[in-house]
């Protein structure tokens, strides 16, 4: 699970980790925040100090993500600061991985109006998607509630058989999203963990 963390916009504000590694045998600090640019969108940003020289100067360039419509920054459960995001562009299961990974669960107000209608623009942009993903998810979670399988290669094996073929990522992440509206019935692996570490 995902603890969305806010207020960290500009390098006075950033997020800090004090003990980051640099290189193979030496530490450094390092600090995370969300850039936002009113024609480009918003991105995640970090930068560290250099202990070679003086550790407590973030004397290193920022390094930025690409620019995308949505973004959180989160922190997992081992400490590592990483962000989600969403675009005008996002799958359906980008969207299910949004929730599965409790993200959607902490969202403010106004994150939420986003999030949402940019929900309701890609069922508009892409209805085919969404209704591939609408039948894949029904079946999938009809399964699950059935414990025909519990191994994720069966189930998806065991979908393609019954209902014509399936993207597995596509399979794999609905499960996530209905272990996360149901409580944890299948022991899904997560498909997106340290993707954008």
């Amino acid at each position: 699970m995902l603890t969305v963390i806010r207020g960290h916009v500009s390098p006075e504000t950033a997020y800090i980790v004090s003990d980051y590694p640099y290189g193979r045998q030496l530490r450094c600090k390092i600090r995370y925040w969300l850039e936002t640019k009113k024609s480009h969108g918003m991105r995640f940003v970090s930068q560290t100090t250099n202990p070679k020289k003086n550790n407590e100067v973030f004397s290193n360039k920022a390094k930025g993500s690409i620019y995308n419509t949505f973004m959180v920054m989160v922190v997992d459960e081992r400490g590592y600061v990483f962000y989600r995001s969403l675009s005008l562009y996002a799958r359906p299961e980008d969207f299910a991985r949004f929730e599965a990974e409790g993200v959607v669960a902490q969202l403010d107000e106004q994150e939420r109006k986003t999030h949402d209608a940019l929900l309701a623009m890609s069922r508009k942009m892409n209805p085919n998607s969404w209704q591939e993903w609408d039948e894949v998810f029904v079946h999938a979670e009809h399964m699950a509630a059935s414990m025909v399988e519990r191994d994720v290669a069966k189930l998806h094996a065991l979908y393609e058989q019954q209902h014509g073929p399936v993207y597995l990522p596509k399979f794999q992440a609905a499960l996530e999203q209905i272990n996360a509206r149901k409580g944890r019935i299948l022991d899904v692996p997560s498909t997106t963990r340290g993707l954008e570490e």
